[in-house]
């Protein structure tokens, strides 16, 4: 069973890493796919002795660094030059309904106790309701500010960095994961992503504090009443993450298979048995009680929903499938799909609203019905779209940047801000391909977790609505897969030395 699991996901997310890159290389000219990625792969396999060289010379200086020294240093790289952004570009998300939710919801619920201006947003959308309700203790500490949300996001993913550092850290050598987050941190892509007040972002800060505990902290414990305790804690963190986000259920889904394959590695005995079993119930009990908690917090603190004219009755997930099985934008959200799919009360009543939606529905899919070849051009576009580009947070920060001086520079230089970090995603994205062996397809590891959780939001968007801010977090958990299984790469870069 433990070999099935770990064979299995490894194939999959092979599969996955390898469209990605593909996918990635098709941005702009088709014609030069096959050229740009001769191009990246030869690169990369050339330059493994010299940077091989390198990186073992920076090893060797950052080796005499203790580890909790290493760790207040990635913190402070990471956090500096993210709240300085955030100071600098001074970005007001509030004329973006999304992105200018939590903050909206915060200045209600510390002026007033409720959220009443926009209580049907607040009811149709938990998620950014619950991002709020996470918030709301930081907001009591350093206010609602636009500038305050961004400072948390900017603390949020310098801790994840340091957080993962540790997780490596237990398992790979602590220079290589120090050399290594401490460079992906810097990138200015990663930088001004810490800017956007995401819920996406949220979610990965919990997940980022469930595998501490799992991976990290669990370990090192020794009486069993402290391990439950952390157990409980860690499905605590991760009922957050599934709060703000639902695609935390895949992470949970995941943990379980990495459970099972864990569970089956070693002679299985009743004692392992029970205790497995015992763990999982009470990591499942946590999330499902902290999501009913935020629900019934959510639900208390919005006001009346009448009177603003959104609608309500929607079918379920219908959304998600509707835009999803979108040709003609690439399953991206459009305002002609959201004007079709919400139409006014004087187009379609009440009654007949969830009919309508559903019609909607089997329409788009009764084209895939009759020619499948669309669905996998609709599948295909959809990965160039979501994972092609690396320029996410460049991109959106600078349309809501209020210092126009510096979001002007910025867009003068944006094109070639693109090109160069494209060319370094697509150099990540040939690492870790570059990174898997036979060796590495068994073995159970958090990398196991990471891959099973990535795998499963893959699958997942590829039915649904997909956009490039759903997978934000995804470049630094392929990040943190390949520095997990990177000893492949120094050791072929030995070989290519000898």
């Amino acid at each position: 069973m433990a070999r099935f699991i770990a064979r299995a996901t490894y194939c999959v997310f092979a599969f996955i890493s390898v469209l990605i890159f593909l996918a990635k290389c098709s941005v702009g000219n088709w014609a030069l796919t096959l050229l740009i990625a001769a191009f990246a792969l030869s690169a990369i396999g050339l330059l493994s002795v010299p940077l091989s060289a390198l990186f073992i010379k920076i090893k060797n200086k950052v080796r005499a660094l203790s580890k909790v020294r290493m760790g207040i240093i990635i913190f402070a790289v990471a956090f500096i030059p993210r709240i300085l952004s955030a100071v600098v570009l001074n970005c007001d998300f509030s004329i973006h309904e999304d992105m200018g939710a939590p903050q909206s919801f915060l200045n209600q619920l510390i002026n007033g106790g409720m959220i009443t201006e926009n209580a049907s947003y607040a009811a149709m959308y938990g998620r950014y309701t619950n991002t709020s309700l996470v918030l709301y203790p930081w907001a009591l500490l350093f206010g609602s500010s636009h500038l305050s949300v961004s400072a948390f996001f900017c603390f949020g993913f310098s801790l994840s960095y340091v957080a993962w550092f540790n997780i490596i850290g237990q398992f790979k050598s602590k220079d290589v994961a120090f050399v290594s987050i401490l460079g992906f941190s810097l990138l200015w892509q990663e930088v001004w992503l810490a800017v956007l007040p995401i819920h996406e972002s949220v979610t990965f800060f919990f997940l980022t504090a469930f595998a501490f505990i799992i991976f990290w902290a669990l370990p090192k414990l020794k009486a069993a009443a402290s391990k439950l305790f952390a157990v409980l804690a860690s499905g605590l963190l991760l009922g957050v993450a599934v709060s703000c986000n639902s695609m935390g259920y895949v992470a949970l889904v995941a943990f379980v298979l990495y459970a099972v394959a864990t569970l089956f590695k070693d002679k299985l005995t009743v004692r392992r048995i029970i205790y497995c079993a015992l763990c999982l119930l009470i990591i499942s009990g946590a999330v499902f009680g902290t999501v009913s908690a935020f629900k019934a917090v959510g639900n208390a603190v919005i006001g009346d929903t009448d009177g603003d004219g959104r609608r309500e009755n929607t079918v379920p997930y219908g959304w998600s499938l509707y835009v999803g099985g979108n040709f003609e934008s690439n399953g991206r959200w459009r305002q002609e799909d959201y004007d079709a799919y919400f139409p006014s009360e004087d187009r379609v009543s009440d009654d007949e609203l969830y009919e309508h939606q559903k019609s909607l529905i089997n329409q788009r899919y009764d084209r895939f019905k009759e020619n499948p070849l669309d669905y996998i051009a609709l599948l295909n576009n959809k990965v160039k779209e979501t994972y092609g580009n690396y320029n996410y947070g460049i991109r959106r920060t600078l349309v809501f940047a209020e210092d126009g001086f510096v979001a002007n520079t910025a867009e003068k230089a944006l094109p070639v801000i693109k090109g160069i970090f494209h060319v370094i995603a697509l150099v990540m994205q040939g690492l870790l391909i570059f990174s898997f062996s036979r060796k590495k397809w068994d073995e159970v590891t958090p990398s196991l977790w990471l891959k099973a959780f990535f795998c499963g939001v893959f699958m997942i968007l590829l039915v649904i609505e997909s956009m490039p801010k759903y997978v934000t977090y995804m470049w630094a958990l392929m990040m943190f897969i390949t520095v997990l299984d990177g000893d492949v790469l120094l050791h072929r870069a030995v070989r290519i030395r000898k």
